[in-house]
């Protein structure tokens, strides 16, 4: 039932479920690697993502195969995600702070019938954007970083 949850083992037209699992088991062992060795003669190999336990040439079950690098890949995106994200929270306020003000003053000068204002609050305006596009692509910057380590931790199995 473990090989069909995890593999997708199905049964067919012409065979059982155990065949296909069978089948499937005797087709990945050679392509596969031993890994670890139990106290009590269980053998661990290694096949893509998949962790097989055999004993006395036996399958006993498969799972999904956990390393220490990936143990330890995990542990350090989490570090790296709460690092951005106590970065990210500030600039994305300052974000949203700049981005209503740029807003504001667009509104402002839509109001405006004086042509000295108008300039003005453009002006205004244009520092504005130029402030939340900095910000932005500070955003994105840490952002990306986030999403690039996480796919560098998959990368490492």
């Amino acid at each position: 039932m473990r090989i069909k949850q995890r593999v997708g083992i199905q049964k067919s037209k012409n065979r059982t479920m155990m065949e296909n699992a069978k089948n499937w088991i005797n087709s990945v062992m050679p392509h596969s690697s031993l890994t670890a060795i139990d106290d009590d003669g269980r053998r661990h190999y290694k096949f893509k993502e998949f962790n097989i336990i055999c004993k006395e040439n036996k399958v006993i079950t498969v799972s999904y195969y956990k390393d220490a690098s990936r143990e330890l890949a995990d542990e350090i995106q989490e570090i790296v995600s709460k690092r951005v994200d106590k970065q990210l929270k500030p600039l994305k306020r300052e974000y949203r702070t700049k981005a209503i003000k740029m807003h504001e003053a667009e509104i402002k000068r839509l109001k405006s019938y004086n042509p000295k204002s108008i300039e003005t609050i453009s002006g205004e305006i244009e520092q504005l954007k130029d402030e939340v596009s900095i910000l932005k692509h500070k955003i994105d910057d840490f952002e990306a970083l986030t999403h690039r380590f996480k796919h560098y931790g998959r990368l490492v199995e």
